[in-house]
C-alpha cells in the first residue's frame, strides 16, 4: 500500500497515514523491540503493508518512499468543509464517481453527539465528499 503522513509524533514514534485507496486512515506505532527506527515526517510518501487490528488500520512496514512528497496534503484535507446532505449536488457525485466510490448512499454517525451525550449517534450524514488521492503518488 502507498500513503501519505497526514500527521506524525517524532518523540513518540506514531504516525496517521492517509492510504491510497481512500479507505481507513492507517496508524503507526514504532514498536522498541525493532532495531531500525523509521523516522516518518507530515507529507512523507510512504509504502507500507495494511492489516486491522481491534478494528483499526495498522501500517507495519513502513518505508519512506519519498521524504516531504506532500507537505501540505493534511492542509488540504482540513480546508475542505463537512458537507451536509443539502449540500452535495448531482454534479459533486458525478465528479467523485471516477474513483469508484459510492457518494451519495454513504452512512456516517455524527461522532459528535455521540461523544457529548455517551449514547449512540441518532444523526447520520447520508453522504460524503471523496477527495482523490493526488495522482502523481499512484502505484
Amino acid at each position: 500500500m502507498i500513503g501519505v503522513v497526514v500527521w506524525a509524533d517524532t518523540a513518540k514514534l506514531k504516525a496517521v497515514i492517509w492510504c491510497e485507496d481512500q479507505r481507513d486512515l492507517a496508524y503507526f506505532i514504532q514498536r522498541e523491540e525493532h532495531a531500525q527506527t523509521v523516522a516518518l515526517n507530515k507529507g512523507d510518501l510512504v509504502k507500507f503493508e495494511s492489516r486491522y487490528e481491534s478494528g483499526l488500520r495498522m501500517a507495519g512496514r513502513v518505508q519512506v518512499v519519498e521524504p516531504c512528497a506532500e507537505p501540505h496534503l493534511s492542509d488540504a484535507l482540513l480546508d475542505q468543509p463537512a458537507p451536509t446532505p443539502e449540500t452535495v449536488t448531482e454534479s459533486e457525485i458525478c465528479e467523485n464517481a471516477h474513483q469508484g466510490a459510492e457518494v451519495a448512499c454513504l452512512s456516517i454517525p455524527d461522532r459528535i453527539k455521540s461523544r457529548s451525550d455517551g449514547h449512540r449517534p441518532s444523526a447520520e450524514r447520508k453522504s460524503a465528499k471523496i477527495l482523490a488521492f493526488p495522482e502523481r503518488l499512484r502505484a
